[in-house]
């Protein structure tokens, strides 16, 4: 991630002014020279040497303690900081290069944590007042659930992070802010953030038999929309085994289940939850293109003519919500898919060459793509109140330094070596990749899942059922969502 001109000269100062004066336990981020928005800085002035410049502090052979989850065989790919031995598998190399780094550094031995579920032991030990984790590392909806109940430290002024520096994810950081506070953290330690980015696959040798146009060039031209994702995804249904019926056995041009109606919505660049000029949260209930848009998108789910839809055979049982788009688009049954990042690695065996690419855009006037991030099966960074403060400047010595050894060696690892380079099948997938990982958003939407806010919920219920009644849901929720929107907003106002 590339920084402004400005930020760039500001942690340049910053890392100059460190290097004369680390050590120093007071205050909350490294500090830095105001500038103004004219000067510049070329990257060759920044990149070789622009790092956090913090001086280690003996630790004395103590624990630093990492609370995080376990790792599951689909969503959850990684869970940002084990690696026990070198292994050969390049992320998991860099993971344990980078941990060792740190533990050399600051004479320390990291204790890693895990459950299922993390949330509970975060509210337990916060509540008992019990030191038992320095950072946790969990899905960011639980994160900003337990900021609004007091659990975590505000990251902006915690000593020795610069959250502003180009391994945290600026803009997500910026989505989960409130009133200008920072409780939950993205950077380049938690990789399965970036593991759960909403993407498009598409199955190149339908695209070829259908003689469809080129979605690389559809991309490259701005004009990757969802009314063009639709108009390629039509007359492609085909009862294949000759019973009379569409079902899940046939093909189609696209697979998906209910939650990717958040894929899809994120790809329009237009939050339902926005904030106004003093931070305050408010629904945008009527907003003419977020309703226009779910009107047109939500019914596309139950045209059989172009969608494979999941939530139809939940007489299946087990995964099926997961297995039925897999099966099809892995066995040459559906053109496109639409599913997280992490469903990537189920792909490793598929015969048919597939294709990534970013979420459609609303029109062709939409300048970017943009993509969410899951909100559950991401991760994120949070420090626990229960940190003494006597441990926070080691504390954020740690977090900064293995942010910034995260931006050398694992995400490299992960992006380039692992997705690009291990599942990737050509160097155009690679090219919409940067796109996405560029692209990636979130809004107190889904955010707010674990606070009470139905939207997801209700949004899921309405695809489910390919209605258009968006309005009339808006006009009957609103007061409640407000009045969670308020609820939450209390807990951070000054």
């Amino acid at each position: 991630m590339k920084t402004t001109n400005k930020t760039a000269l500001a942690l340049l100062l910053a890392s100059l002014i460190l290097s004369a004066s680390c050590g120093n336990s007071e205050g909350g981020k490294p500090a830095g020279t105001e500038v103004t928005d004219g000067t510049t800085v070329t990257e060759e002035e920044t990149t070789a040497e622009f790092s956090p410049n913090l001086e280690a502090v003996d630790c004395g052979g103590e624990t630093f303690r990492i609370l995080t989850r376990t790792t599951d065989t689909y969503c959850r790919q990684t869970d940002d900081v084990t690696a026990e031995e070198i292994n050969g598998n390049v992320l998991n190399d860099k993971i344990y290069e980078r941990n060792q780094k740190i533990q050399d550094k600051y004479n320390t031995v990291f204790e890693i944590i895990s459950y299922n579920d993390v949330s509970p032991k975060v509210k337990t030990s916060v509540q008992a007042g019990d030191d038992s984790y320095d950072i946790i590392l969990d899905g960011i909806n639980n994160g900003i659930s337990h900021s609004a109940s007091g659990y975590l430290y505000e990251l902006s002024t915690f000593p020795n992070l610069d959250i502003t520096a180009p391994w945290w994810n600026n803009k997500i950081m910026s989505d989960m802010s409130i009133f200008d506070k920072y409780y939950v953290g993205i950077n380049d330690m938690t990789i399965q953030a970036y593991y759960s980015a909403g993407i498009v696959y598409f199955n190149k040798n339908m695209a070829q038999e259908y003689d469809i146009e080129d979605p690389y060039e559809l991309v490259r031209d701005g004009k990757w929309t969802f009314d063009k994702l639709c108009e390629l995804c039509r007359n492609v249904s085909k009862d294949l085994d000759g019973d009379g019926q569409l079902t899940e056995k046939d093909q189609y041009g696209i697979t998906y289940n209910n939650f990717a109606w958040q894929i899809l919505y994120y790809g329009i660049n237009e939050p339902f939850i926005k904030k106004d000029n003093d931070g305050e949260l408010y629904f945008d209930s009527k907003n003419e293109k977020i309703i226009n848009y779910l009107q047109k998108m939500l019914p596309t789910a139950k045209d059989d003519t172009m969608t494979l839809y999941s939530e139809k055979y939940s007489k299946l049982g087990g995964s099926y919500r997961i297995d039925v788009c897999t099966n099809a688009f892995n066995e040459g049954r559906a053109m496109f898919w639409l599913e997280a990042m992490y469903g990537v690695p189920s792909l490793r065996d598929m015969g048919n060459d597939f294709g990534i690419l970013p979420t459609p855009k609303y029109d062709e006037k939409q300048e970017d793509y943009t993509s969410f991030i899951h909100t559950t099966h991401s991760s994120s960074l949070m420090i626990p109140v229960t940190v003494p403060e006597s441990r926070t400047d080691v504390v954020g010595r740690v977090v900064e330094d293995m942010a910034y050894e995260s931006s050398k060696l694992v995400r490299p690892a992960f992006i380039e070596t692992t997705i690009k380079g291990k599942y990737a099948r050509d160097t155009e997938s690679a090219d919409m990749i940067d796109l996405v990982m560029n692209g990636i958003s979130t809004d107190y939407t889904l955010l707010l899942n674990t606070y009470g806010l139905s939207i997801d919920n209700d949004m899921r219920k309405l695809m489910d059922k390919g209605s258009t009644e968006v309005a009339s849901l808006f006009a009957e929720k609103a007061e409640k969502w407000t009045g969670i929107l308020e609820k939450y907003c209390d807990n951070f106002r000054d």
